[in-house]
């Protein structure tokens, strides 16, 4: 009984004890690998027959407490072993993923080691994440265009793999696809082989209206669209009652009419228009029966009446073609027109009194041949300066100017041929000058070609120093300052030089105003004679200048001077020096005193003449 009772007591407890499997998911978050159930020990007084003797269970795998039952209350016994999970995540033992273990130290799970919990995903042939499948959503990854677009596995077998794209196809052919790899489809390609598209060449404003409708194209092999077939393009329009050109109009413009036809009346009526109706071409009567006219047709289509008869005007007074307005004739109809058969010339208003043409309008002889004519008056010139006018019923001439005198214009001014041009003018034939300088009346005026001319071509006349006006102006001698006091240093000429002592030598010169001149006394004998000169000043008419020399130089003594009336002497005289030369210069002094005239002086000069005294030293 007792044997029993232990081993029923150690079935219980190791269904109390051992049983402690436990599923991932249960708060433990561990499951054992074995049944750790009890070791079937007996209690501390049954092994040697002892009795046995109660004390404080300890976790030792001895029943301390004699009741029978082995370290009870405690988590696990000496030796024992469980897996455990202490990632804190739920996974199942699979893959890459491993529980950990825990061992039974004094009676209690000991620290979870060696635990590998679920990781990322890689490539390397392991189920790292512990979900079954290994290397798994690793992705894809897609490379090239068109046809050359590979999609793979960036992990195959465990191992990455690299996208290369395909290959190109040189040659794009029109299938939908980039074959040749280079971003754009059937590029060149206006459709795919075989595919069709409605068409309609024709006006858009037209495509679907009236008869016209699309066609279908076809697209080739080589990927371009074929011809339209089947479409229905605008036509002319036909009288068919239907729109043949497509403009959303039935039969309109009137097609295949507007030819003339024949109604099968008489008269105007017998003119039709061929029109359009109904679908039909019928003729359309064009006039309806009206009062006949004078106009060659048969306007109320009864051939029985003459043409024009319901004129108004038939019959009646009129004045025919000419230029008068005298009723002569009468209306009538002739080749359908209204004519007048007044065939009597014109009447023409002359210069009568008389209303010659029938218009009252018309002023007397406005109509006169010599009306306007051209007419010269009753002056003494020959010239047409008026017109014929009708006036109290004769023509008159209506020239009223004076007389047309003879100017010098080239133009027969009195109308005269026979007086020469310029006849009249004033101023013919007097004194004039010319185009020369000079104020001289040297000419006469004179007509030629037309206009007033002078005569005069001679040269300009230069006025002199003579005590004439010779240019005209009104001013003797002007421009002759004969009394311009001249600076011996600045301005005496040099005239040349005489001998003093031998020959007869001569110097001249003549001017018309004061003046400072030079001349020398030349040595040219080896005698002992004294060298001389005579200087004499000859005054013009109604002039007087005086007679001074000089010694030498500007500044020098005077030898001499002279201020008598006409003629002017002065003498000098230079001694002989033994074995020197004897050259002196002399300075002459031409002074003006009074003048009533511009007259020219003349200087004398004379070489070897006799001389008293000596002059200049």
């Amino acid at each position: 009984m007792r044997l029993f009772l232990v081993l029923m007591v150690g079935v219980f407890a190791g269904c109390a004890e051992g049983d402690t499997t436990s599923s991932p998911t249960e708060d433990t978050d561990v499951r054992p690998i074995t049944d750790v159930g009890h070791n079937n020990s007996v209690d501390a007084g049954d092994s040697d027959g002892s009795a046995c003797t109660p004390a404080a269970e300890v976790c030792d795998g001895v029943d301390n407490d004699c009741d029978d039952v082995i370290d009870e209350d405690c988590a696990c016994k000496a030796g024992e072993t469980q897996p455990c999970n202490d990632s804190g995540v739920d996974f199942v033992e699979q893959g890459a993923c491993a529980f950990g273990q825990q061992a039974c130290v004094d009676g209690a799970w000991g620290e979870c080691v060696g635990t590998v919990a679920p990781d990322i995903e890689s490539c390397n042939g392991v189920d790292d994440d512990c979900d079954g499948d290994i290397d798994e959503e690793l992705g894809e990854e897609t490379c090239g265009v068109g046809a050359c677009e590979v999609t793979i596995n960036v992990c195959v077998n465990g191992q990455e793999v690299a996208c290369e794209p395909g290959t190109p196809n040189p040659t794009e052919a029109c299938d939908g696809v980039d074959d040749n790899c280079d971003g754009d489809v059937d590029e060149g390609c206006e459709c795919l082989p075989n595919q069709t598209q409605p068409c309609y060449s024709g006006s858009m404003a037209t495509r679907g209206v009236g008869l016209c409708a699309d066609g279908v194209q076809t697209c080739d092999s080589l990927g371009q669209w074929g011809a339209c077939i089947g479409e229905v393009l605008p036509t002319a329009e036909l009288c068919d009652g239907m729109d043949n050109d497509c403009d959303g109009v039935d039969d309109n413009g009137n097609p295949g009419g507007g030819t003339t036809c024949n109604t099968g009346l008489t008269g105007v009526c017998a003119i039709g228009d061929l029109t359009c109706q109904g679908a039909a071409l019928v003729c359309v009567q064009r006039n309806m029966p009206s009062p006949d006219l004078c106009d060659g047709l048969d306007n109320d289509c009864n051939a029985a009446t003459a043409d024009g008869s319901a004129e108004a005007t038939l019959g009646t007074m009129c004045d025919g073609p000419d230029t008068d307005l005298c009723l002569e004739g009468n209306i009538v109809c002739q080749n359908g027109s209204l004519q007048c058969n007044d065939t009597t010339s014109s009447l023409i208003d002359v210069c009568n009194g008389m209303d010659d043409d029938c218009d009252p309008t018309s002023v007397d002889g406005s109509e006169d041949p010599g009306i306007g004519q051209a007419c010269n008056g009753p002056d003494t010139d020959l010239c047409n300066e008026g017109v014929r006018v009708c006036l109290g019923g004769a023509l008159s001439c209506n020239d009223t100017t004076g007389n047309a005198i003879e100017l010098c214009d080239g133009i027969d001014n009195d109308c005269d041929p026979a007086t020469a041009d310029g006849s009249a003018e004033p101023t013919l034939g007097a004194a004039c000058d010319g185009t020369d300088l000079d104020v001289c009346l040297e000419g006469t005026i004179t007509c030629s070609t037309g206009a007033l001319a002078c005569s005069d071509t001679t040269s300009s006349t230069v006025e002199a120093c003579n005590g004439l006006d010779d240019d005209c102006d009104g001013t003797i001698d002007n421009g002759f300052n004969r009394n311009d006091n001249p600076s011996c240093s600045a301005t005496y000429f040099d005239i040349g030089g005489v001998s003093g002592d031998s020959g007869s030598d001569t110097l001249s010169d003549s001017w018309y105003n004061e003046e400072w001149l030079r001349f020398m006394v030349y040595e040219d004998s080896l005698s002992s004679l004294y060298l001389s000169a005579t200087i004499s000043l000859t005054s013009a008419p109604g002039t007087d200048y005086d007679l001074y020399v000089y010694c030498e130089s500007c500044g020098g003594s005077l030898a001499g001077s002279s201020t008598t009336t006409g003629l002017d002497t002065v003498r000098v005289r230079r001694n002989d020096s033994f074995a020197s030369g004897d050259n002196f210069a002399v300075l002459v002094e031409v002074r003006h005193k009074s003048s009533t005239v511009c007259g020219y002086w003349t200087l004398n000069i004379a070489g070897n003449t006799t001389v008293s005294s000596e002059t200049c030293p």
